[in-house]
């Protein structure tokens, strides 16, 4: 077929059906997850309306978008053509900037950290929870030397049927 306007009305008129059943299906299949209220809903609502938007997206992209861009690609008189040495060094290029033979992490003072030891105690002095634990152990610390621990205390019932408290001191 040589005609651009037929073969876009013919992919289109082929696609059409397979694409809005798969996309229906989608967005009915999330929609309960959407408009649901129930306990653990204030996860799955996002997470559905994102998914129904996408493939709304998705379809109207397929169905529209991709046609004319065809045309638009199809339709341009004079081709393009890039040099490939000029790929190459792009590529080349590209693959050298992103990596390096050493990988070394800088911290909030573009330090260079070499080592464990350096990266572990700049992450430890800079983690707000492990501060606070250090300053709950400490407290808990100095509260042991003011405690008193009365021991175990046992019930128990004599011959007469009195009741007997026993208190069993630790040894210290």
């Amino acid at each position: 077929m040589s005609d651009l306007n037929e073969r876009i009305r013919l992919g289109a008129r082929r696609r059409i059906r397979p694409i809005l059943l798969t996309a229906l299906t989608d967005v009915l299949g999330f929609l309960p997850m959407a408009v649901s209220t129930s306990a653990g809903a204030e996860v799955q609502q996002p997470l559905a309306t994102v998914v129904i938007g996408g493939m709304i997206t998705a379809t109207l992209l397929t169905l529209f978008v991709l046609p004319i861009l065809y045309r638009w690609v199809e339709s341009r008189s004079t081709k393009v053509s890039v040099p490939k040495a000029i790929t190459a060094l792009l590529l080349v290029g590209g693959l050298t900037l992103f990596s390096s033979g050493e990988l070394k992490a800088q911290d909030v003072n573009s330090k260079t950290i070499t080592t464990l030891e350096e990266a572990v105690t700049i992450g430890l002095s800079n983690n707000g929870n492990v501060q606070v634990a250090k300053t709950n152990v400490e407290l808990q610390e100095q509260g042991k030397s003011s405690l008193f621990d009365p021991g175990k205390t046992n019930v128990g019932y004599n011959m007469d049927n009195t009741t007997v408290l026993k208190t069993i001191l630790p040894l210290t």
